[in-house]
């Protein structure tokens, strides 16, 4: 069974990343998700981390939970800045002694998941993962990669959960600037690959994508308090509803290569 976590101590995760309460909510939103699928199927302990995210943070959530929980993680990315960030936040979160259960990897190519340099050792890419996730990254790769990189996802991992910005969310494109995929498009990529034990839409919180700012520290507590708890109910809202207005949508798979 999994411990809850607050909104502060994910707001300093947030802060460390140069975000604010908008990612500090995401994260949130995420690991109450999570939450549920591992009190189902366990909290697993070989996770790719497949990609990390085109602008808002760098999935740090995912890290500093999996390596709460004594999980080997395996980072990747394309990007040689968005990796040197993802360990000068490590350091400044205290987190940088964890090389032994923590590699990052520089791919040449997302959809090939290729190795090009293990940041910290020389070590390849396995194909034993139980778990991979990623948030914020399908939708940056060119359209016809995007189903290669599914394919090499369902060949690496038992499981996979992929976060994507909702297109439906109009918001999106003229305050965040990045593409978005609408839940359509991302079961129309995943749903030959695996099968999708559940999808939904999550991130509601009532501010619109993209809030830097925090909250005033004589309101702090009781602010995010209130947001813990919105953020509880979100789910309960009408389908119709949440198309609209939820930040994020995700589908969840167990993959044919099981």
């Amino acid at each position: 069974m999994m411990r809850r976590i607050s909104l502060e101590h994910l707001h300093r995760i947030a802060s460390a990343e140069g975000e604010g309460l908008g990612t500090a909510y995401e994260y949130l939103a995420k690991w109450n998700l999570l939450e549920t699928i591992f009190d189902e199927i366990g909290y697993e302990k070989n996770i790719l981390i497949a990609g990390l995210p085109e602008k808002y943070g760098l999935s740090m959530d995912f890290v500093l939970f999996s390596l709460k929980y004594r999980s080997r993680i395996t980072v990747i990315d394309e990007r040689d800045e968005v990796l040197r960030r993802f360990e000068k936040v490590l350091k400044i979160l205290g987190a940088e002694g964890d090389s032994v259960r923590l590699r990052l990897i520089k791919v040449n190519d997302l959809s090939e998941l290729e190795p090009a340099v293990d940041i910290i050792e020389h070590i390849k890419i396995n194909n034993k993962y139980e778990l991979s996730l990623c948030c914020e990254v399908l939708q940056r790769l060119p359209e016809g990669s995007r189903f290669e990189y599914i394919d090499q996802i369902i060949k690496l991992a038992e499981r996979a959960v992929i976060f994507v910005p909702n297109r439906e969310n109009r918001m999106h494109a003229r305050l965040s600037g990045l593409d978005a995929l609408s839940m359509d498009d991302l079961l129309n990529l995943t749903r030959h690959y695996g099968y999708v034990v559940s999808c939904g839409y999550i991130d509601m919180p009532p501010f619109p994508p993209g809030l830097k700012s925090g909250c005033a520290k004589k309101n702090a507590t009781s602010v995010m308090r209130m947001l813990e708890i919105w953020c509880a109910f979100e789910n309960m809202l009408p389908k119709i509803f949440k198309r609209k207005i939820a930040h994020i949508v995700y589908v969840y798979l167990r993959c044919n290569s099981c």
